[in-house]
């Protein structure tokens, strides 16, 4: 949407919760609040609210009618923080993710320091919090690399799901190993790539935000035949070229930390059993 759609928004935010004696903060984060990378025509508006309770804001929609006409919206884990967000999307194409939180439980996450770190505006504040995140956004360092157990159970909880998905294959369970395969089993290879590229000194983000960005070319490259169409051929084909990819790239990681052998070999075996090529 437009910048000045956004600007208004953000006006009838901030007079919105001035007048609500339940709100103590509005404070915007993302796109909309930093300089790196910000705000393009799709992205959308991230909103912090600092209120007495969650139940008028998660329970009840009809305040959003403050913003505009809602079509959709509803409730979903923040990306970090472990807090809840109320996602509307408006009639003009707007939208606005609300994180709730209570003013009892306005603690900041090091997971949230690091995203207050990439930039925020506050809107309202009369619970006094303006420093707070200030001080969060400055403590906010990189994030430790993992432990040898830490390593050991993504790759473990990889090759144990790809292993399971070959077997839900086996049985005809297309769309379910597809799902293993393309969401599950990708996620940790999502975090294995950001283990290593934040060890290069790659700026990564959340999830998989922005992936294409930070991965590396590397990965990149690889990774265009690790998905499949919904065919039981192509399904073992993906997790092939899945369990392909992340060895590769977990042996690597492995070696430079001196970190105990991992069982892809063993791993991969089991994976031809269940498919009929031992």
């Amino acid at each position: 949407m437009s910048a000045d759609r956004v600007e208004r928004l953000l006006l009838a935010l901030e007079a919105w919760a001035v007048a609500r004696d339940d709100v103590h903060a509005a404070v915007v984060v993302g796109s909309q609040a930093r300089s790196d990378l910000p705000a393009d025509r799709f992205a959308d508006v991230d909103v912090l609210l600092v209120v007495d309770a969650l139940g008028p804001f998660l329970d009840d929609t009809r305040w959003l009618h403050a913003f505009g006409t809602p079509v959709l919206t509803f409730l979903e884990p923040t990306a970090v923080g472990g807090q809840t967000e109320r996602r509307v999307l408006y009639d003009d194409g707007q939208d606005v993710d609300f994180a709730v939180v209570p003013l009892s439980d306005a603690e900041i996450p090091a997971a949230a320091g690091r995203v207050l770190a990439r930039g925020f505006r506050v809107l309202v504040d009369k619970a006094s919090l303006e420093e707070r995140l200030r001080v969060a956004a400055e403590a906010a360092g990189a994030e430790a690399p993992p432990t040898p157990a830490e390593f050991e159970q993504v790759v473990h909880d990889f090759w144990y799901h790809l292993i399971l998905a070959a077997k839900k294959l086996a049985r005809g369970e297309i769309f379910h190993a597809k799902q293993i395969c393309d969401c599950y089993c990708k996620a940790l290879l999502v975090q294995l790539v950001e283990w290593r590229q934040r060890e290069a000194g790659v700026p990564t983000w959340h999830g998989s935000r922005l992936f294409e960005r930070w991965c590396g070319e590397d990965v990149l490259e690889d990774l265009t035949v690790t998905f499949a169409r919904y065919d039981g051929d192509d399904v073992e084909r993906a997790l092939r070229a899945t369990g392909a990819l992340f060895e590769r790239v977990a042996s690597a990681y492995a070696a430079r930390h001196d970190f105990p052998p991992s069982p892809h070999e063993a791993a991969r075996a089991q994976l031809d059993a269940v498919r009929g090529r031992s």
